[in-house]
């Protein structure tokens, strides 16, 4: 029997931030190497399964040097996906992760209202 694996595929990673994750640095758990990323420019989840399966674009560094221009990542559905250690200047891992609160809906917003007046 296969071992139970908790990793995450990066739809997953990406969809648990604020912003769904654009601007952030994101690496497969194999690259070993420092400086190897994703740095991510945008997403479009899945209708059917937004949470789990979409497709995300980047810009890839490797080894500290940008190859090439925006490109859709390749591999989005391996669960190998992780938070790279270094993330670019202004952005706050604290910040993306912080829960997302949710926006009231008109009409809790109209039931609140009259109940303080």
């Amino acid at each position: 029997m296969a071992p139970a694996t908790t990793a995450l595929n990066l739809v997953q990673v990406l969809t648990a931030m604020r912003n769904f994750g654009v601007g952030v640095n994101v690496r497969r758990s194999v690259w070993r190497n420092p400086g190897c990323y994703w740095r991510v420019t945008r997403i479009k989840p899945s209708p059917r399964a937004p949470y789990r399966y979409g497709k995300v674009w980047g810009v890839l560094h490797w080894n500290g040097r940008q190859v090439g221009e925006e490109t859709q990542i390749g591999g989005v559905a391996k669960r190998q996906w992780m938070l790279d250690v270094d993330q670019p200047e202004g952005v706050s891992l604290r910040t993306l992760l912080e829960p997302r609160t949710p926006t009231p809906k008109p009409s809790e917003e109209a039931a609140a209202e009259e109940m303080t007046s």
